[in-house]
């Protein structure tokens, strides 16, 4: 048998080169048959990539809050090496549209539960079961409406890119069903009153016409854009409803009272009595209230303390500043709108703020729940590590202007704020 010869430079000698030729032909027919295959690289794909098979998902009833969470669970069918994936998205129904993301890639039941308390538990719903076909549909409105703000998609695109490729969109009848399932039930004239105002206010009129009569006009305020209802106090004289609302927009803030009359839980008639722009100083003035704070001293090294489990009771979100880090803990419904007197923040129960120097600040708005919160703390997990130091009450809240300062001591920010 005749072989080709290598050789490391120049050109094939005579005899060679007929052993080539030779072998060339008489494997010409099996090359032809290949020439139409194509290289498989081998390997796994990316888990990314992988393909999924929907399990369940869910959204909050919150719509009437202009938050929505929303949780879909998905089988990994095709990558052995990828468990199941458990994404979660936050949905600003108004400005931002697609605002945050969060997933898990397994059925971590720690992660999984962090997740849904920092997340979806602050915004106070009840989960809804949805299909596949309307969480598509939420997932591209939402995300629809963050591109048209031109503002960034989250973090972790790479996980959601499949819905991207697959966009949805519900028929009116569809979207109406789903809308209804997603806000709450009203019970009372209050929460119909301090809902639609919200809606109003934020120029979310899709909302404001779910809560006001068939026909009726809900663009009340056209001349004012995008604006967060701070404050409403409601008082009945007859068959009017009495309002007098505190709201912040990029220009600083008015006072508008107005009349509205409630028939069978919707909002039948509007109307104008006053508007008048107020200071910073005024707003603040009229949002102020009582603050109870409890600081404590950990007993143990930062990185002692930082292996220790920090589990409070109730949903929370965290928040990063220079001087340590604040945790929020939040109400689980949000039966503050029922209220005669609504405040944009008495969804928020209490504050915890842990310093790099070893304090542990507890703060609440009133005094039966800053003991419950200390409670709570010093028979919880890491009790035996807190030792009180002070008490205070302060007729104005400030831990939020010390977590917003340059001091890195609580107690040195208190004694100053006390000489002053």
């Amino acid at each position: 048998m005749i072989s080709p010869t290598y050789r490391c430079a120049g050109a094939l000698d005579e005899d060679a080169l007929c052993g080539y030729n030779f072998l060339m032909a008489k494997n010409n027919d099996k090359i032809r048959k290949y020439r139409g295959l194509r290289l498989i690289e081998g390997g796994l794909p990316d888990k990314e990539d992988a393909e999924k098979e929907f399990v369940s998902a869910f959204a909050t009833d919150t719509r009437l809050m202009g938050e929505i969470a929303m949780g879909i669970h998905w089988k990994i069918v095709d990558h052995p090496e990828a468990e199941d994936l458990y994404q979660f998205f936050s949905f600003d129904v108004q400005e931002c549209g697609l605002d945050n993301y969060k997933s898990s890639w397994a059925s971590d039941i720690d992660a999984i539960s962090y997740i849904r308390q920092t997340l979806v538990g602050p915004l106070g719903g009840e989960d809804v079961n949805i299909s596949e076909r309307e969480a598509r549909a939420l997932f591209t409105k939402y995300r629809q409406k963050c591109l048209d703000a031109d503002l960034p998609l989250p973090e972790g695109r790479r996980e959601y890119a499949f819905l991207e490729e697959d966009p949805v969109v519900l028929s009116d009848k569809e979207y109406n069903d789903l809308f209804c399932r997603l806000c709450t039930p009203v019970t009372c004239d209050n929460q119909v009153i301090n809902y639609f105002l919200m809606r109003v206010f934020s120029c979310d009129y899709e909302g404001a016409a779910y809560l006001a009569a068939e026909g009726m006009d809900v663009d009340l305020y056209p001349e004012m854009s995008y604006a967060l209802l701070c404050k409403n106090t409601i008082e009945k004289n007859g068959d009017l409803y009495v309002c007098r609302s505190l709201v912040e927009y990029r220009n600083g803030h008015r006072l508008i009272s107005c009349e509205l009359t409630v028939e069978n839980g919707l909002v039948t008639s509007h109307r104008r009595v006053s508007d008048m722009p107020v200071t910073v100083r005024e707003a603040s003035m009229m949002l102020t209230r009582s603050e109870f704070i409890t600081a404590f001293r950990i007993m143990a090294e930062p990185e002692t303390f930082e292996e220790q489990p920090l589990e409070f009771n109730y949903n929370t979100m965290v928040t990063e500043h220079d001087n340590g880090r604040l945790y929020m803990a939040f109400h689980n419904n949000n039966d503050h709108v029922k209220k005669s007197t609504y405040r944009l923040s008495d969804d928020v129960l209490g504050l915890y703020f842990i310093t790099p120097g070893g304090e542990f600040i507890v703060a609440a708005y009133d005094e039966e729940t800053i003991i419950r919160l200390e409670r709570e703390l010093i028979h919880g997990p890491i009790g035996f590590l807190l030792v009180p130091v002070a008490k205070f009450e302060f007729k104005d809240p400030i831990l939020y202007d010390f977590a917003n300062s340059d001091f890195d001591d609580f107690l040195e920010f208190v004694s100053l704020l006390t000489e002053e």
